[in-house]
């Protein structure tokens, strides 16, 4: 495959993709971030060569990249970036049926819930049934999941073809903003928590200059002004909406920024051999591995970036 003229790095705009607009981050010089509106067009944008990398869920990377044939020695990983929480919302009667200690139906559920989510094979379907399973209701419902671009996630939320959707704030605020449904603050993701990372592809530059040792500091120290600088805030976000669509206001981030200040995050991680293993190992564990792909430290060395 010819070298790419112009190193184009996809990513789903969210609060975790925020930090990246950051001036002080720096970048190289033929870079730029592409928006898209899912993960799975990412990877297909990767795969056909649209974009030399994306910031995407682990996961859906290991999945619907490097589990395909030709794909093992064609990416690398330089980096681990810090991962935003994950919101649940759900159709308003749904929640209100669920918490509303006056409700009659209180604590039950329909025979049939359609849940929309990010990918088939993300773990947000595994945290939804962790957080279902929590639940003291009396009949377990049939799930349906739906995977769905984000700002499809809105419209079929107006149109009541789903009855709630699992995604990276502030989509789930959003959808409350514009009254489609409410979020649930009891939802976490748990044990089935995802990885994120950021991959590229071998020949480009791009995953020397993110393995480069300050990155992680800089993301970390991005992500403490956002909380402390609207101005800031507002200059990110802008960068963030000139990269496409969907676009994501600066209001909605900020409210996410408050709403989860006070939730701990892991730091971002330079990627190497032993955290590239130690994430093959618990996607393992998860069931969420595909059989395809060994996780031993062949696999994780394939992976690093030189």
């Amino acid at each position: 495959m010819s070298v790419l003229s112009k190193e184009s790095i996809g990513f789903v705009p969210s609060l975790e993709a925020l930090p990246f607009f950051d001036d002080h981050l720096g970048k190289p010089a033929d870079c730029e971030f592409s928006a898209r509106s899912s993960y799975g067009s990412i990877a297909r944008d990767m795969l056909v060569g649209t974009l030399g990398g994306g910031i995407l869920p682990w996961e859906i990377f290991a999945h619907e990249i490097l589990a395909l044939p030709g794909q093992r020695n064609q990416w690398n990983i330089p980096l681990f970036p810090s991962v935003c929480p994950i919101e649940l919302v759900l159709q308003a009667a749904l929640y209100k049926g669920l918490y509303s200690r006056k409700s009659a139906t209180a604590k039950k559920l329909p025979p049939r819930l359609v849940i929309g989510i990010e990918s088939r094979s993300s773990l947000t379907r595994s945290q939804f049934f962790a957080w279902l399973m929590e639940l003291p209701v009396p009949m377990r419902p049939k799930i349906a999941f739906q995977a769905l671009p984000m700002d499809l996630m809105l419209q079929a939320m107006a149109s009541e073809v789903i009855d709630g959707f699992v995604a990276p704030a502030p989509w789930g605020l959003v959808a409350e903003g514009m009254e489609l449904g409410i979020v649930d603050g009891t939802f976490t993701a748990g044990a089935y928590a995802q990885d994120l990372v950021l991959v590229s592809r071998n020949e480009l530059e791009l995953g020397k200059h993110f393995k480069n040792p300050g990155i992680p500091e800089e993301l970390t120290l991005a992500r403490r002004k956002l909380e402390t600088d609207a101005d800031f805030l507002k200059k990110c976000a802008l960068r963030m909406q000139e990269c496409g669509k969907p676009l994501l206001s600066a209001d909605y981030l900020e409210r996410a920024i408050r709403r989860y200040k006070t939730e701990p995050l892991a730091p971002a991680q330079t990627a190497d051999t032993a955290k590239i293993g130690l994430a093959l190992r618990r996607l393992e564990e998860l069931s969420s591995l595909p059989p395809q792909i060994a996780a031993n430290d062949r696999t994780a060395r394939l992976l690093v970036s030189l």
